[in-house]
C-alpha cells in the first residue's frame, strides 16, 4: 500500500497538498513551491506562485477598499468612526 493513497496526485505524481504552502505562507510559500516543482511540473509551481501573490495582496486591497469607502459620499461619518480617520 502506497502512503500517497489518501492524496489525489496529478499526472506528474505531485500532490495537491503543495498548495498549502502558498495558502499559509503567501508569496514566500509560492516561491518555495515554484523552486521545488520547477523541473518536473513548472505549471503547478507557477499556479502556486500566483495563489501566493493573490493571498498576500488580498488583505491590502480589501483594507484599501474599506478606507477609500469611508471617504465616499454614500457613507455617513458615523459609519466610518471606527477607523478614527
Amino acid at each position: 500500500m502506497n502512503n500517497n493513497d489518501n492524496y489525489e496526485l496529478d499526472k506528474y505524481g505531485h500532490s495537491r497538498v503543495w498548495y498549502l504552502l502558498p495558502i499559509f505562507l503567501g508569496i514566500l510559500g509560492g516561491i518555495i513551491m515554484l523552486i521545488s516543482l520547477r523541473k518536473k511540473n513548472i505549471t503547478m509551481g507557477k499556479i502556486g506562485l500566483v495563489v501566493g501573490i493573490i493571498i498576500t495582496l488580498f488583505p491590502f486591497v480589501f483594507t484599501l477598499g474599506l478606507i477609500r469607502g469611508c471617504h465616499s459620499e454614500f457613507l455617513s461619518i458615523s459609519q466610518c468612526d471606527w477607523f478614527k480617520i
